[in-house]
């Protein structure tokens, strides 16, 4: 997967500024929600598939984007840019809402679940979820460093998670297929922080050259 051409970038960056009302960030933020939706939706088609976030990226045909300051289109229209338009934020959130559900049912249906694994996993969700976001709103602020810290983070979260899993009851049935499922997610998690590393790593460099 190759996140690099949906990376920011301040070429192009002119600073222009804009003002909207409280009904047009709702229409942006419900617009987002759309774009997540179509997403879980294409995950869930193609979760079992080895290649399955290339193909999800590829089916959502994102193009590259500004995610610093505010920018004008060649019509000059405004278009707006904020993380929420991150690829990454959009997968990520997706992919989150996918665990959740997965939670949702193994809570009602396996029965020998115990109250404290639930709350730990609970725990760990969460923090992959706010170091995620925390690193994607501190790229689109072109704080890299600060970005890679976060997705280190969510990466340990998701080796904790992945070693809590090994120590869970036997499992078997339908109940073997969340778990396999939920195992999924988190390597796609993984996939995500370790890619957003990568990358910030490169942009770090580039910054530290041109100054």
């Amino acid at each position: 997967m190759n996140l690099e051409k949906y990376f920011p970038s301040d070429e192009n960056n002119e600073g222009y500024s804009f003002s909207l009302n409280e009904k047009d960030w709702h229409s942006y933020l419900a617009a987002i929600d759309i774009e997540t939706g179509k997403l879980f939706e294409l995950f869930v088609e193609s979760r079992h598939i080895s290649n399955h976030l290339d193909m999800i990226f590829a089916a959502m045909q994102w193009k590259k984007i500004i995610f610093s300051s505010n920018r004008l289109d060649d019509d000059n229209s405004i278009e707006i840019v904020t993380f929420h338009r991150n690829p990454v934020y959009i997968a990520s959130k997706a992919i989150f809402f996918f665990m959740e559900k997965i939670w949702d049912i193994l809570v009602a249906e396996w029965k020998p679940l115990e109250v404290t694994i639930c709350w730990h996993f609970a725990k760990l969700m969460n923090t992959m979820q706010k170091e995620m976001f925390g690193g994607i709103a501190s790229i689109d602020s072109c704080e890299y460093v600060l970005a890679v810290c976060h997705f280190k983070n969510v990466m340990a979260a998701v080796n904790d998670a992945m070693f809590s899993l090994k120590k869970l009851p036997l499992f078997e049935g339908k109940v073997k297929g969340f778990i396999y499922d939920f195992t999924v997610s988190l390597f796609d998690i993984r996939e995500l922080a370790w890619q957003s590393i990568s990358l910030c790593n490169v942009a770090e460099k580039r910054c530290n050259e041109g100054s």
